[in-house]
């Protein structure tokens, strides 16, 4: 896929909801537009303010080539949560000269409870002891620091945590590859600038 234009939604502050939560609420309505649209895996996803404060900032940055760009845009300012929560720039060119090219991928934690770290115990006396107990609970929890959105599954309802990681990309390795349902990959690299 070939990036040629982007455009941004600002998340608007609002009194009663953290920016973080505007952001996982934007995250959301772009998913749900992305499969309804058919352009799952079209447009990129992009946060220029990634790690500010250990969050994604609140700057949605979206990628695609001018065509299709144009046709999501029509889908995003429809949208009344996303013209509720953000502020929807026009689409304009990716600049020529850009800081450099990242990869946003999800990430998927390696956790462990406490119900499995007791199931374990009970299955494996004989490996058991009090540091491998400190190493399970400490080197295996959830993450902090790592920015993410928070979803809400349409089929269950319950709700999860999409963690994003940023990765250079190796010029010399010329990768490419889709986005998935969030605008995420683990190939296509996005501008930065």
């Amino acid at each position: 896929m070939i990036i040629t234009d982007y455009l941004d939604l600002k998340a608007i502050p609002q009194e009663e909801m953290t920016e973080d939560l505007i952001i996982s609420e934007l995250m959301m309505a772009i998913h749900n537009l992305l499969i309804s649209s058919g352009l799952k895996g079209k447009v990129g996803v992009g946060f220029p303010n990634y790690n500010l404060n250990k969050r994604l900032g609140g700057i949605i940055r979206l990628f695609a080539s001018t065509e299709v760009l144009q046709q999501f845009d029509q889908y995003i300012r429809q949208n009344h949560l996303i013209r509720d929560y953000a502020l929807v720039t026009s689409i304009k060119r990716v600049p020529d000269e850009v800081d450099d090219y990242v990869i946003f991928s999800r990430w998927r934690p390696q956790s462990i409870s406490k119900s499995q770290v007791r199931r374990y115990q009970k299955r494996h006396p004989e490996k058991w002891s009090d540091a491998v107990c400190e190493y399970v609970l400490t080197e295996r929890s959830l993450p902090f620091g790592i920015p993410h959105f928070k979803v809400k599954s349409g089929s269950t309802g319950q709700t999860f945590t999409i963690w994003v990681k940023r990765h250079s990309w190796d010029k010399r390795n010329q990768r490419h590859g889709v986005f998935d349902s969030y605008g995420l990959s683990k190939t296509a690299a996005v501008p930065i600038f």
